[in-house]
């Protein structure tokens, strides 16, 4: 599904970074090239990835994140 473009700073389509530069800051593109990054090691080193994910947990204001993305953490 493609996003509301209009209310989304970037997003990601059938492999391609889509950056609205009305609404992104820069690191809008490193952000998008990061859940792509991570989507492969998933796919090719699962384990790893689960560490990964694992560690979430120890960054700087996961909770407040965690509770604007509810969805979005496990």
């Amino acid at each position: 599904d493609i996003p509301d473009v209009k209310n989304v700073s970037a997003f990601i389509y059938q492999g391609n970074v889509y950056i609205n530069t009305d609404l992104a800051d820069i690191d809008a593109p490193i952000h998008e090239m990061t859940h792509m990054l991570l989507g492969s090691i998933r796919f090719k080193n699962p384990e790893l990835y689960q560490e990964l994910v694992s560690m979430a947990d120890q960054f700087q204001n996961f909770d407040k994140i965690a509770s604007e993305y509810p969805n979005k953490t496990q």
